[in-house]
């Protein structure tokens, strides 16, 4: 019996709220896979990241989700490097992670801020607005509107990204069960839906919130 401590970090959080959780699981060179699966699946996070000791790259670094390894995951990145950098166990500078998406550089400013980098964009199948429309709950010609592409894009792991009209974001109504049977039969992970605007802003800080929970299997 191991006992495994996991981090819970908030990335992409504003004044110390909200943000998209991830399990940080530290030292997990002496996991096996079956291991992390269950530790991914008591923290209970769409993702969890375990950083092992890697003998090219400065640190090897596994995503696991509640049903299984994915390749790669940003926002699970982001929580694990922020947690050694606030642990002291690294400092500002480069570093090279090895993922199963590719070897990948992560960078530490000097405040802190992490900057991950990711592989270039695969851009695969595309799909009609009337067959997402019945997934997201939108009329086919509201998606229509846009005239942008509904399509599977992957650097790292295949998405359905969405793209829907100002104002129709909060508007989505996903429908689980065609979705979830959608997502199984084009092999994609899941569906990204982002609101087209007139002006678009992004500052991006992971300014994480933590807490230890203590997973034991």
């Amino acid at each position: 019996m191991k006992n495994v401590e996991a981090i819970l970090v908030s990335s992409f959080t504003a004044n110390g709220m909200g943000g998209n959780p991830a399990g940080v699981v530290l030292d997990a060179d002496y996991l096996s896979n079956e291991e992390k699966l269950q530790i991914a699946q008591v923290v209970g996070y769409s993702e969890t990241a375990f950083v092992s000791q890697d003998n090219e790259a400065d640190f090897e670094v596994s995503f696991f989700t509640v049903t299984g390894e994915v390749d790669f995951c940003g926002h699970a990145t982001l929580a694990a490097f922020s947690t050694m950098y606030q642990d002291g166990i690294i400092s500002e500078g480069k570093y090279l992670q090895r993922t199963k998406a590719g070897l990948l550089i992560v960078t530490i400013e000097t405040n802190g801020l992490v900057v991950m980098d990711q592989k270039l964009p695969e851009y695969r199948a595309q799909f009609s607005y009337e067959f997402i429309s019945e997934l997201v709950g939108l009329d086919s010609k509201v998606l229509e509107s846009t005239r942008l592409p509904v399509q599977v894009v992957s650097t790292g792991l295949p998405d359905i990204i969405v793209p829907v009209p100002y104002g129709y974001l909060d508007k989505i109504q996903v429908n689980k069960n065609l979705t979830i049977n959608f997502c199984k039969r084009h092999e994609v992970i899941g569906i990204h839906a982002f609101e087209v605007c007139d002006k678009i802003h992004f500052l991006v800080f992971p300014r994480n919130q933590r807490r230890g929970v203590r997973v034991v299997h």
